[in-house]
């Protein structure tokens, strides 16, 4: 059996302050991050870039089927959350109801 270490942010539209705001995202983090943003497919998606300004690690929209690593944030893409398949990325659409 493996397991993987992975911290795990998500949160509504606008909850662009579940982020850490001083560097916690460091070079050295020994995880994989994962945040889910529940922003619908027709919204401005800037989740990777404002991540960026406050990580020393990589951070890129997730690609289904990619290799979980640690020190990478994954940032599920609009309209999707984000799933573990052994020790790849999977993605999922969400369902928003009004």
């Amino acid at each position: 059996m493996f397991g993987h270490d992975i911290v795990v942010i998500g949160a509504s539209a606008g909850g662009v302050d579940a982020l850490p705001t001083d560097r916690k995202f460091a070079g050295d983090l020994l995880a994989s991050v994962f945040v889910v943003m529940h922003i619908p497919s027709q919204g401005r998606d800037l989740m990777p870039k404002i991540i960026r300004r406050i990580a020393s690690l990589s951070v890129a929209h997730a690609v289904a089927g990619e290799s979980v690593r640690k020190g990478h944030v994954y940032v599920a893409p609009p309209d999707h959350n984000l799933q573990l398949d052994g020790r790849r990325v999977r993605l999922a659409e969400q369902t928003f109801t009004n």
